[in-house]
């Protein structure tokens, strides 16, 4: 039924058929046939017309009483129901928008959400990539301790190999002093020079003369010790005073060669004394003999006291396991290269190697004569500290590890929840925007002109000019920016809806923050 107006069709069918039931009971008592008078006549009219008042009265008026205010009823019920159904179709958009506007504030929190999981996810790799790259270094930094370890203990195992020259330099440190000399850059030039050669030539003369069984005749002794001294005299002769060992040959050494020249031109001088000056002049050309025999090669002057404090045994088997201990760890060093991220194994690796060779390199710099040479002291006392911030790095990188693997499970599984959860949001809000297309809704609800318009929004956008006059029912935030349009979007939580049933008009708009200039 039309809730315009009645249903006038059913009340001519209802008086029609009251008037053929009057007609049938009129014929049915009545016949005008057999009327044989006016008066039966006009008794007859009476009677018809009492029926049709009678039937009026007790049939037709009250059922058009009745139907009349049925459907006075049913039109008021209809005309509530659709003002019930215009407010239940309004809300139900509007509910439909808010939770379209909800749906897409969520997808968007999720996806940044996930974005933020992603990033924590490369910031636990980048830690444990960094890791490898702290342990990397602490491993190459002792490699390179070890390796000057051994590079020292190289270079003095010849020299402590060398008995005569040890037992010299024990007898008289003096000798140091040269190679102190010859240990500088400046005097490397000077090496294998004729002044040294010279100095070694006239050492020997020196010896045999110091060393003849003649001397015992102070005469002979004087003259042995002048053709000593014009022999020292020789080595005096400053050519190239600009050189420092030719300097130190011309100074220092002729010097002391010439006390010797004068303690033995002495008459009250003893065969002891004689037999201390030979072997002086030994150890002075035993020393310029080695320097000469080095070349580039020569020891370096703070290795000098472990020619006195040493021995070649105790070097030889140190140097031994040092190269050892270098192989060693070159293996963990070379495996932490190919893959900079350090594996379980590597740091397995690390700690057996910490566990054998910590406790005997710290036991060698404990040692006595090896503390005694301030070189290899010092050296080993990197080593220790190489191995203690080695070993500190490892039990942080362990501890570290153990934080990383339970934040990346974990990180992991918020991850997978979160892109679980953005495809069923997805899906839902797919759903959503299908029963929101403009051509559905219109068509649900195609005899109530109802109308949906959605104006998409997004952030860096500008805000609709042609709906800025909708603000005014709109919950949102200015932000000064002047570098901006006029409400450009900083951030919005859904989209705009324009609803319409019939002459009724709703807006659904989303909290925002827009920009203003001023």
């Amino acid at each position: 039924m039309n809730a315009d107006k009645l249903d006038t069709n059913a009340y001519g069918l209802m008086l029609e058929e009251l008037l053929q039931r009057l007609k049938q009971e009129i014929d049915s008592h009545f016949d005008i046939n057999t009327a044989p008078t006016d008066s039966e006549l006009d008794q007859y009219i009476l009677k018809i017309n009492s029926f049709y008042y009678e039937g009026f009265l007790k049939y037709y008026l009250p059922q058009f009483e009745q139907r009349w205010h049925a459907e006075a009823r049913e039109l008021l019920m209809l005309a509530q129901q659709q003002q019930v159904l215009e407010t239940n179709i309004m809300s139900t958009l509007k509910r439909y928008t808010r939770l379209h506007n909800l749906l897409k504030t969520l997808l968007t929190g999720l996806t940044a959400f996930c974005q933020d999981t992603d990033y924590e996810m490369h910031l636990i790799q980048e830690e444990i990539t960094r890791q490898g790259s702290e342990l990397l270094s602490a491993l190459s930094d002792l490699h390179h301790q070890l390796n000057s370890l051994k590079d020292f203990l190289t270079s003095l195992l010849p020299y402590l190999k060398d008995d005569e020259l040890t037992q010299y330099i024990g007898d008289y440190p003096a000798y140091i002093e040269v190679f102190q000399l010859f240990g500088s850059s400046a005097a490397e030039s000077a090496i294998g020079s004729h002044k040294l050669a010279l100095a070694i030539s006239e050492l020997s003369y020196l010896i045999n003369l110091a060393g003849n069984t003649a001397m015992a005749d102070q005469k002979q002794r004087l003259k042995a010790t002048e053709e000593m001294q014009r022999r020292i005299d020789l080595l005096k002769d400053e050519v190239d005073s600009d050189d420092p060992f030719n300097s130190w040959i011309s100074r220092h050494l002729a010097s002391e060669l010439s006390l010797y020249a004068a303690a033995l031109s002495d008459s009250m001088a003893s065969p002891d004394l004689q037999a201390l000056i030979l072997k002086r002049l030994q150890g002075w050309r035993k020393t310029l003999q080695v320097i000469n025999s080095c070349g580039s090669k020569l020891l370096q002057p703070d290795a000098l006291y472990g020619l006195i404090c040493l021995s070649a045994e105790n070097a030889q088997e140190a140097l031994r396991d040092i190269e050892f201990s270098i192989e060693q760890l070159h293996k963990i060093i070379a495996g932490l290269e190919a893959n900079p991220e350090p594996s379980y194994k590597t740091l397995v690796q690390v700690r057996e190697w910490l566990a054998f060779w910590g406790p005997f390199l710290r036991s060698m710099s404990g040692e006595e004569e090896m503390r005694r040479v301030p070189r290899l002291n010092s050296l080993l006392h990197q080593v220790k500290v190489g191995i203690s911030f080695l070993s500190n790095q490892l039990s942080m990188i362990e501890t570290s590890r153990r934080r990383s693997a339970y934040n990346q499970d974990y990180v992991g599984r918020m991850r997978d929840l979160a892109a679980t959860q953005l495809g069923v949001l997805m899906q839902l809000k797919a759903d959503l925007d299908r029963l929101l297309a403009p051509r559905n809704v219109s068509r649900t609800w195609k005899d109530m002109g109802v109308r949906l318009t959605k104006i998409p929004l997004q952030k860096g956008e500008v805000f609709p000019e042609e709906h800025i006059r909708l603000l005014t029912q709109a919950h949102w935030d200015a932000r000064l920016d002047p570098e901006q349009a006029d409400y450009t979007i900083v951030h919005e939580e859904g989209d705009l809806f324009i609803i319409q049933v019939l002459n009724e008009e709703q807006v659904e708009i989303p909290y925002m923050v827009l920009t203003r200039r001023a």
